[in-house]
């Protein structure tokens, strides 16, 4: 605003919607790379006579479109498109995201004839041939060195990182409208909680929101409560049950659109809920840290790669840091094995026991012309955290968070999603600075460390609102297989209860998410008339 208003323009309101107008009327297209942000947005130019479609950086925001020889549609919701012109089901991504779990791998969405404009793209459409075009106005890099660990230059990022948050955390706290802030106790939202706290003051009341889990394995309230009482805020608490999830997950699927592959998503539909409940209208949230600063377990695998360790310094590494073994072993034992599943058949069946229920000529078609070899472990931290953040696992949890928002009616803020300040830095370091030290996330940790207590900051375990995925799906397991039985097409017939739960319903330890995918695919058919 004020680079515009230096240029001579002149503003009549405090609107964003203002700002990016007299931004496109200065730069042009050219104005979305100046943006700091979230938006999906369109600016009809009749002088021009042409409509211009535009996505945030990372996918905070949706934008979908639908186009033929006689009408273009687009909408930033799915069903909004598919009220105008009912769609049928695309079975091709219906099945790549049984197998894979991503239902927006590729521009086609699983609405058929529904395209996703991707993220750090415009689409122009040209109003007088209907012909348009889509460009990056945006392309991410990243630094593809390990480097050398030099302590100097780390506590240099840090400061750097820390005055990055700091003003990025006070841009999105603007508001004309009540704020609050997600709490699960994990450090990104711990970090957010006391970058907010530093900036409105210690015992600001203001309002966090934390999902109870009934299991005590997965609650993290007392982690939440702890954040809370260091910075003097107020908490808000709300325990979700199964009943609750049955009475809510015909609308939980309508406000999602597309298929979910957890019930943890059910857990921040209600926090959301809880939100809008105490007059909440902007909610800040953590999201897109751990994409950034390397806080899950699979980034070690990565590492590994990128440094070609041998097995024994991966076990010396695994003895010494007591990290999760099984897990890292067995995701690098997944790797190897879907490699192969494409030329072995029946392995794809043994890796996920699940496939069984689905067609067999609907299976074998996919299998021969659309699967393609998952790309799991990437070799090098950045590479791997790059794809994370821009390309898909990032994106899908931020489509779940804006829908479970937007059904209240609640703006969800992520500052580490939407603020390519923050993700340039990050991606700008050796992949050494993200993989050095006791615990995950260092960077963060010590950029943080000051705005939280000194448990939260040595924590070493990791969750964010989960659910008891096992214990939901055998407590609603006859609800479940109604919703199976009364599927179509794309699973085989004949299915009996006692063969569904076997394939289906967990009976216990891990929790089975790979499951739930089957029943939110069949509950989405059921709920969009497919």
């Amino acid at each position: 605003r004020n680079e515009l208003e230096a240029k001579g323009h002149a503003f009549f309101s405090d609107s964003d919607t203002e700002v990016v107008l007299h931004a496109y009327m200065e730069w042009g297209e050219a104005c979305f790379n100046r943006f700091i942000g979230m938006w999906a947005v369109a600016i009809l130019n009749l002088q021009e006579q042409t409509l211009v479609l535009s996505r945030d950086r990372t996918g905070v925001k949706p934008l979908y479109y639908s186009s033929n020889a006689s009408e273009f549609i687009f909408s930033s919701e799915l069903k909004a498109i598919h009220a105008i012109r009912p769609r049928g089901m695309n079975p091709t991504v219906a099945l790549e995201f049984l197998i894979s779990g991503n239902a927006e791998g590729t521009e086609d969405s699983l609405f058929s004839g529904i395209k996703e404009l991707k993220p750090s793209h415009t689409l122009s459409l040209n109003l007088e041939t209907s012909e348009f075009r889509i460009e990056a106005y945006y392309k991410p890099s990243y630094n593809s060195e390990i480097g050398v660990f030099d302590d100097s230059v780390y506590r240099v990022k840090v400061e750097e990182l820390k005055s990055l948050l700091q003003d990025s955390v006070a841009l999105h706290l603007r508001s004309d409208a009540p704020l609050g802030t997600c709490l699960s106790g994990g450090i990104d939202s711990s970090a957010l909680s006391g970058l907010i706290s530093a900036q409105l003051g210690k015992g600001s009341k203001f309002k966090t929101f934390t999902a109870q889990s009934m299991v005590a394995a997965f609650d993290e309230s007392s982690w939440a409560k702890e954040v809370a009482d260091f910075n003097g805020f107020d908490w808000f608490t709300v325990k979700p049950n199964s009943e609750e999830l049955r009475q809510d997950i015909d609308d939980l699927t309508y406000f999602q659109e597309l298929p979910m592959i957890s019930l943890s998503t059910y857990a921040q539909y209600r926090v959301m809920k809880l939100a809008a409940s105490q007059g909440i209208k902007v909610l800040m949230n953590g999201q897109g840290a751990d994409e950034l600063f390397a806080g899950y377990p699979h980034y070690q695998l990565s590492n590994w790669k990128e440094q070609k360790w041998s097995v024994r310094k991966i076990q010396e590494t695994l003895s010494a840091e007591g990290g999760p073994r099984s897990y890292l072993v067995k995701e690098y034992l997944k790797e190897k094995l879907y490699s192969k599943a494409k030329g072995i058949p029946g392995l794809l069946s043994e890796l996920q026991p699940q496939v069984r229920l689905i067609d067999k000529d609907q299976l074998r078609h996919f299998m021969e012309r659309h699967y393609s070899v998952p790309k799991l472990i990437h070799e090098g931290a950045n590479k791997q955290l790059h794809f994370d953040y821009y390309n898909g696992p990032l994106k899908n949890l931020l489509r779940y968070e804006d829908r479970n928002s937007m059904a209240f009616s609640v703006e969800s803020r992520v500052p580490f999603s939407d603020d390519h300040r923050i993700s340039e830095l990050a991606f700008g370091l050796e992949s050494v600075y993200k993989m050095n030290g006791p615990y995950s996330k260092m960077l963060l940790r010590d950029a943080a460390k000051a705005w939280m207590p000194t448990k939260v900051y040595s924590r070493t375990d990791k969750m964010g609102f989960v659910s008891p995925n096992n214990l939901w799906m055998r407590e609603l397991s006859g609800f479940f297989y109604e919703a199976f039985q009364r599927l179509n097409p794309l699973f085989r017939k004949g299915v009996d209860r006692k063969e569904f739960e076997k394939m289906l319903i967990p009976s216990g330890g891990v929790e089975n998410y790979r499951s739930f995918r089957y029943i939110s695919l069949a509950l989405w058919m059921e709920r969009f008339k497919m």
